[in-house]
């Protein structure tokens, strides 16, 4: 009754608010089942190829099926980028001009404007789909009927379309189907010798998460706890507890050649557990319906950790889910629970040993993968922590782990040791999940570094986990893996040669070691993208190679615009060459001479450019003038066109012959907002006012 009322009560209001579709009312944003969206569009289709979802369904069917959705092309969601150039967010792009190559939108209607109606479809790069559906090649594909085929489930931090792999799209096939629906997560055997044992510290360990209640909430209920190491729960949004749901999945259990099964896992709560609140369920694989498993013991604080055993030998023989279920009230107790361990055996399995000296990454190789990918096109903000559900990131000396890197659109891993304190050796790893080497497949990586250190390292190793648990390293060369050279230049498809291991279970590990110099600028620095195993490697065509990217508190002297090459003057009397600083060495703009003037003028910039930042030096012992100068569109902020820097070489300046030896001041680093700027504006630099020495130096230069 109160539903009904409910819709009369957003019936009405849009009757007499005359509510147009892009303003639709809040109640329309939560979709329950059931319940229409849109403007009165009703979930409609099984997800078939022959009967599939409408946006609607797809919508409300998240729960990590494989199915197809039929809608118009509507748009993209696109990166935006703040004043300094770093990720920002995202973005509906309903217009164009499209700049992204690796997702669109689609909506029940082709004319579709609001975004809450709308499902993002993700694209791999490269893939047959992304290069056929495309908005920024393809912009005749906007407003296109699409039937698509992916795994249902939350991307942008909304209701999405990812992992797509078939197409169709103007009665034209693209790309491969699946074979049909498939169940929330991946079936896994569980024998007399093979029992099914999990650890959550360093992920969610291949359960899947539902939010059924979790509005006022930014991020899912259930989620992986780096502090904690486990799988966490709660109810709290940042400020404030709110009212809650949410529903962690287990794989598909198959025990069908047991006689008997006991579930053990260990866990604690915030505060005393309640059997309302916190709460475990099963159902055999087929079933529709859970049926609640009695938890014999709570905690009562979260240092206070309990093992609790249950009897599942009413489930042996059968294949079964588990799911823990949070559930926060209005009226609740504003618990936060905490699991750490799980394991599903024939017999009484006990507490499942958590990460030991023998494996500090807390491995697990009980279920291998025949195919791995890490392409990073996930990540959403720079210089985080990074985290992939089944593979490992672990600090093993030093607090520093990989990170999150973002430049443009493109997406990586990097490791550096910003604020390890000097002498302290850093040493942190990235592991894959467990695979089978197979001697038809390989496995491949892209790969950069920067600002050279002697000691720093970046190794390979194929890591096994034996039957006692301890692990074998065996470290792998790879030919490729830059140590030296241009900054940021990416190696790419580097081949990692496991012929030796060909049938074997382990896993990849990438280990990165340097002795900090308690720097926090220029840092030595290796980017990992593009990982990959499986048929062919590293054959998908990768995101565009990033310009050097800046670590936090860097003023990086490397430039992201194309400077003059070799030291040879122009008639313009500018040229390139190369500034060494602190032993390493970086391209540079060279003005003028001693009495003449030089000047030149950069490639077009990027329309919508709002920074330009670079070092700016003289001749040691004498004074000169840069002139910087927007020219062809544009300004610098507050409406000029140019300005003048005064060029001290008391300070830090030039002498002889490049590579010049230089160690800048802080006072020899300029940056510039930029209003206005067009695809077709240049940046000019001159030493045309200088009315003494007319040379000038000028590196570092990155426009954003």
């Amino acid at each position: 009754m109160k539903k009904i009322l409910n819709v009369l009560f957003v019936a009405l209001l849009a009757v007499f608010t005359f509510s147009s579709c892009s303003d639709v009312p809040a109640p329309y944003e939560i979709l329950e089942p059931g319940s229409g969206n849109q403007d009165g569009v009703q979930p409609t289709g099984e997800g078939t190829k022959e009967n599939p979802y409408n946006v609607v369904a797809a919508q409300q069917n998240q729960n990590g099926s494989v199915a197809w959705v039929e809608g118009y092309i509507v748009g993209t969601i696109e990166n935006v980028y703040d004043e300094k150039g770093d990720f920002a967010g995202n973005k509906a792009n309903f217009s164009g001009p499209f700049e992204i190559k690796t997702n669109v939108m689609i909506a029940a209607s082709a004319d579709e404007t609001n975004e809450k109606n709308c499902l993002p479809v993700k694209l791999k790069n490269g893939s047959d789909l992304s290069n056929a559906l495309n908005l920024q090649d393809h912009p005749e594909n906007l407003k296109g009927k699409l039937l698509i085929q992916g795994k249902l489930a939350k991307g942008f931090g909304k209701a999405a379309l990812i992992e797509t792999t078939a197409a169709v799209l103007n009665d034209k096939e693209v790309g491969e189907e699946q074979g049909g629906n498939t169940p929330l997560g991946d079936e896994v055997n569980v024998t007399d010798k093979a029992p099914y044992a999990v650890s959550f510290a360093s992920g969610l360990a291949g359960f899947k998460v539902e939010n059924k209640v979790s509005e006022g909430l930014t991020g899912d209920v259930w989620h992986y706890s780096k502090k904690y190491a486990s799988a966490c729960a709660s109810s709290y949004n940042g400020s404030k507890n709110v009212a809650a749901e949410g529903w962690m999945y287990s794989p598909v259990l198959n025990l069908s050649t047991l006689t008997k099964a006991t579930l053990t896992f260990e866990h604690s709560s915030y505060r005393a557990g309640n059997p309302n609140e916190l709460m475990l369920k099963v159902k055999e694989s087929t079933a529709s319906e859970w049926v609640n498993l009695t938890i014999p013991n709570y905690s009562d604080k979260r240092d206070n950790k309990v093992v609790t055993t249950i009897d599942l030998s009413t489930y042996a023989g059968k294949k079964v889910q588990l799911a823990f279920v949070y559930n926060n009230p209005a009226d609740g107790s504003n618990n936060t629970w905490y699991i750490y361990t799980l394991k599903v055996a024939a017999e009484e399995g006990g507490q499942v040993t958590p990460p030991t000296g023998d494996d500090p990454f807390g491995l697990d190789a009980s279920n291998p993968k025949s195919t791995l990918i890490a392409d990073f096109n996930e990540v959403s903000q720079n210089n985080q922590n990074y985290s992939l559900e089944g593979w490992v990131n672990k600090a093993i000396q030093g607090k520093n782990v990989w990170q999150a890197g973002i430049y443009n659109e493109d997406k990586y891993i990097k490791a550096s040791p910003y604020k390890v304190a000097s002498g302290e050796t850093m040493e942190t790893w990235f592991i894959t999940p467990a695979f089978k080497v197979d001697a038809k497949n390989k496995f491949t990586f892209d790969c950069a570094g920067a600002n050279w250190q002697s000691d720093m390292t970046l190794k390979v190793f194929f890591i096994q986990k034996e039957a006692s648990g301890s692990l074998t390293k065996e470290e792998i060369t790879v030919n490729g893996i830059p140590i030296s050279g241009a900054n940021y230049t990416w190696a790419k498809d580097l081949n990692v040669d496991l012929s030796a291991y060909n049938g074997k279970v382990g896993f990849v590990g990438f280990q990165y070691v340097v002795v900090s110099k308690a720097a926090t600028k220029s840092l030595p620095t290796y980017q990992i993208d593009n990982v990959k195993y499986g048929q062919g490697g590293g054959t998908v065509e990768p995101e565009p190679e990033p310009q050097p990217q800046p670590q936090p508190g860097d003023k990086v002297y490397t430039s992201n615009i194309k400077l003059p090459e070799g030291t040879s003057t122009d008639a313009n009397k500018a040229s390139g060459g190369t500034v060494s600083v602190a032993g390493t060495e970086y391209p540079i703009l060279k003005l003028g001479t001693g009495k003449a003037l030089g000047f030149w003028v950069s490639p077009a910039l990027k329309a919508g450019s709002t920074k330009v930042a670079f070092y700016a030096v003289g001749w040691t012992g004498k004074k000169g003038k840069l002139t910087v100068t927007i020219e062809n569109g544009g300004s610098f902020d507050g409406g000029v066109t140019s300005k003048d820097i005064e060029l001290n070489g008391a300070t830090a300046g030039a002498t002889g012959n490049p590579p010049f030896t230089i160690t800048p001041a802080d006072g020899d680093y300029y940056e510039f907002t930029l209003t206005g700027i067009t695809a077709s504006s240049t940046i000019k630099f001159s030493t045309e006012k200088s009315t003494s020495d007319k040379r000038a130096i000028v590196f570092g230069i990155n426009v954003k």
